[in-house]
């Protein structure tokens, strides 16, 4: 179901000119980076990729080798997180996929 959830969004949004980012969250279905490379990777879209933040890999996966998992991430990747108390992005910062996710989010 995630995946044919990615194609939708994915498709919807290369319509748009848009890349899609699927955000892990500490507590939630997609709770890790590998988790959103599994469903990315599996969509084959070339519009969709990861997102990374620090603070929820630390609560997820101490442990895990962070040089590693960004490595495997990067040709997927999308967008960075440095944290999670940032509301919106810096104004300069702001490209068509971190404008969708952070629509997305006031969305729910």
């Amino acid at each position: 179901m995630a995946v044919a959830l990615g194609n939708e969004v994915a498709d919807m949004a290369k319509d748009a000119g848009l890349k899609v980012v699927l955000y892990p969250h500490a507590g939630f279905h997609v709770e890790r980076v590998d988790h959103t490379l599994e469903i990315t990777t599996a969509t084959g879209r070339d519009n969709a990729g990861v997102a990374f933040n620090l603070c929820h890999f630390l609560k997820v996966r101490p442990d895990a080798d962070l040089a590693a998992l960004l490595a495997a991430a990067k040709p997927a990747g999308s967008g960075c997180c440095a944290g999670s108390a940032a509301k919106e992005p810096p104004a300069s910062d702001v490209t068509p996929s971190t404008w969708l996710r952070a629509s997305i989010s006031r969305s729910r």
